[in-house]
């Protein structure tokens, strides 16, 4: 095992329970059994710590010029530790016709989980082609055409023959919306010039994040901070489905941290369980993958999103990842589960009693509208009322500091919490990360 950071303080080494985690040995047991050796000579520990301390150190010197780099990793954590950087932009795909409660409902997990509220949440259509030819769909193909033409050349399935759809040829009409929305997401992420992409379906949750939803923010940056240098697809919902025995049996690192309940193994995710429907619903991808669509599109035509990014995975034509925090249920395979217990209760989606608060207030507001008067009473009173505090915000506030996610001051914001975030690997792997 090796712990990448530039030096080890003797008080802050690892029990054998992560070095156990790793190849896939249970930590709870671990930590049992060195409670049990808790009768070991101090003298014993602090020489090992020191000898850990000691190699380290001796790393350090080598280059101190490339001190902070190596603990770091890559450029981009440097620039979110810094404040020069920022979390990335999620996008949440939604029929137009979608309820209004499925947007409210997105907003209000963002608002709920994520330190930025909603701020880095936006909508983006999510196309059902079983209704072509519509103005909408024939809209969204000449945008894709205008603003990105190598991709719409690549992105065969939206093509007319003849007044017929090429997806129709193989009868891959129900795929080619949800293809469409994701193309449309990854491409105007690579105009926007975005390192990276949060991608979530209408099944797509931060509640779906193989952890407790509170740590969301805080392991996509610690992911960010200490993972590969060369990643392309993060599957936030999978957890061990999609990999491998071997993969299990060697993940690819283990990511601790003293603000999480428990620490997370983060696995090369080839996609190749067979008899497992491994769909997308909630992921990240990196600016390689968005550089690279178009020549991926050309390479392996696109028709059903899930199967095609599944297909690089497998083949190693991509490098992918998923990741579980130790001995969460929703993230386990299915072999796993059975030998599991559920658990009877989990994190809600969003806060009931905040959205209920905010149509009360949205209709309150309405009311009071409808019957003001031209009095200058009225129109102060009017006045007062528009700039009252959202409810929403207010309740979700006050939630979040009960969450610990913020109000405890800058030591708790989420970049804060990553910068503490430590990265064990075996040396074999190690050439793949910082």
């Amino acid at each position: 095992m090796r712990e990448h950071a530039v030096t080890i303080p003797p008080e802050t080494c690892e029990t054998s329970a992560a070095a156990s985690l790793l190849h896939g040995g249970d930590a709870t047991r671990d930590t049992r059994r060195d409670a049990r050796a808790v009768n070991t000579p101090r003298v014993i520990a602090a020489a090992s710590c020191a000898l850990v301390g000691a190699f380290a150190l001796a790393r350090a010197r080598v280059g101190a010029s490339a001190k902070t780099d190596a603990r770091l990793g890559l450029a981009n954590g440097m620039d979110l530790l810094t404040g020069g950087g920022a979390f990335p932009r999620a996008t949440k795909l939604l029929p137009r016709n979608a309820e209004a409660t499925s947007w409210d409902a997105a907003r209000g997990n963002f608002a709920l989980y994520h330190a930025n509220g909603d701020v880095d949440l936006s909508r983006e259509e999510y196309y059902d082609f079983e209704a072509w030819p519509t103005s909408e769909l024939a809209d969204a193909v000449l945008t894709l055409k205008v603003k990105e033409p190598t991709a719409y050349e690549a992105f065969e399935g939206v093509h007319e023959d003849h007044d017929r759809l090429m997806a129709d040829r193989i009868d891959a009409r129900k795929h080619l919306g949800p293809a469409l929305s994701a193309v449309m997401a990854w491409t105007k992420a690579k105009r926007d010039g975005e390192s990276a992409l949060i991608v979530a379906t209408p099944e797509g949750y931060i509640n779906s994040h193989s952890g407790p939803p509170t740590e969301f923010d805080s392991f996509v940056l610690s992911f960010l901070l200490r993972g590969p240098k060369n990643w392309d697809v993060l599957f936030f919902d999978r957890g061990e489905r999609g990999v491998s025995e071997e993969n299990l049996r060697r993940p690819e690192a283990l990511f601790t941290n003293k603000a999480w309940e428990h620490p997370y193994v983060l696995y090369n995710n080839t996609a190749s369980v067979v008899g497992m429907r491994l769909e997308t619903h909630f992921y990240m991808v990196s600016k390689s993958f968005l550089d690279g669509i178009t020549a991926h599109m050309k390479m392996n035509k696109l028709v059903n999103v899930d199967d095609w990014i599944n297909f690089h995975c497998a083949h190693g034509i991509m490098n992918c990842y998923s990741y579980n925090a130790e001995h969460w249920y929703d993230g386990l395979n299915d072999e796993h589960k059975a030998k599991a217990v559920e658990p009877v209760n989990r994190a809600p989606l969003v806060d009931n009693t905040v959205l209920v608060k905010r149509e009360e207030n949205s209709e309150k507001n309405e009311n009071e509208q409808s019957d003001a008067t031209t009095s200058a009473s009225t129109k102060t009173e009017s006045s007062e009322t528009s700039v009252e505090a959202d409810p929403l915000d207010v309740q979700v506030h006050k939630l979040q500091i009960q969450q610990g996610i913020v109000g405890l001051g800058d030591s708790r914001q989420p970049v804060n919490i990553a910068a503490e975030t430590r990265a064990f690997l075996g040396d074999d792997e190690v050439s793949k990360f910082f």
